[in-house]
């Protein structure tokens, strides 16, 4: 193990296992000398810190009772587990990473968008791709990589969908589940105009409902070309079956 992973681990053992240690601890993999040969192996010797903060957060509720605290701090750690696998992505899976703009953008949705997030609940993840073909195919790589690093890490409850901003947000206008889904959308890593873009879209369409009076029910929309709330299959990885 090198020095800079020893102090990526260093990192995690901080006073407060958040976002920003794991982040790091993350991000210092990608300098070690065989990280490329194998990163999947490297992000795998991080899972005992998970499961140590697992069994933290499980002693902090048995004793001082704070249910909340506990769902914000499995949240950060989730927080940071994705934006340190994205920016390990790039540098593995996307030639183009050290030259264009990354051509994904992911949000935390639903419970854990509302940072209600812990070890047992669901991680629902958001990828908004751009419109053309290429873009469509770099970030293939980039979500399959990050499905397999969460697993490795062994935060095996989580589930992913991917779709543009309008496909997101034209299915959330017909779909009042998709619509709360989407209510606690936050930012996580990638391309902030993509997110932007989206946020801007779907709150066009809520002003756009506060405004008008329907005297009919809403229509219903048609499922898009390409699913926003089902894995495409040049997406689809196998993930393990193992749980935490």
């Amino acid at each position: 193990m090198t020095q800079l992973t020893a102090s990526g681990f260093a990192l995690f053992n901080s006073l407060e296992a958040g976002a920003a240690p794991l982040r790091h601890a993350l991000r210092a993999l990608a300098s070690e000398p065989d990280f490329f040969r194998a990163p999947h192996q490297a992000i795998a010797r991080l899972r005992p810190r998970i499961y140590a903060e697992h069994r933290r957060l499980a002693q902090v509720t048995k004793i001082h009772g704070s249910l909340d605290e506990r769902l914000r701090s499995w949240t950060r750690l989730a927080d940071g587990a994705i934006i340190g696998l994205s920016h390990l992505a790039r540098l593995s899976v996307d030639v183009e990473a050290r030259s264009a703009v990354a051509p994904f953008a992911v949000m935390a949705v639903g419970e854990y968008g509302a940072r209600r997030c812990g070890p047992e609940t669901i991680l629902e993840l958001q990828y908004l791709l751009p419109e053309d073909q290429r873009s469509w195919e770099r970030s293939g790589r980039i979500v399959a990589f990050i499905r397999i690093g969460l697993a490795e890490l062994g935060i095996q409850h989580h589930r992913d969908a991917v779709g543009t901003a309008v496909e997101c947000a034209c299915v959330a206008r017909g779909d009042p589940t998709a619509a709360a889904r989407f209510a606690t959308a936050r930012f996580l890593s990638g391309q902030y105009g993509l997110y932007a873009g989206f946020a801007g879209i779907l709150g066009g369409a809520r002003r756009w409902r506060v405004l008008s009076t329907p005297t009919r029910p809403a229509r219903t929309y048609a499922a898009p070309a390409r699913p926003a709330f089902e894995d495409r299959a040049d997406l689809d990885v196998t993930k393990s079956s193992a749980s935490i």
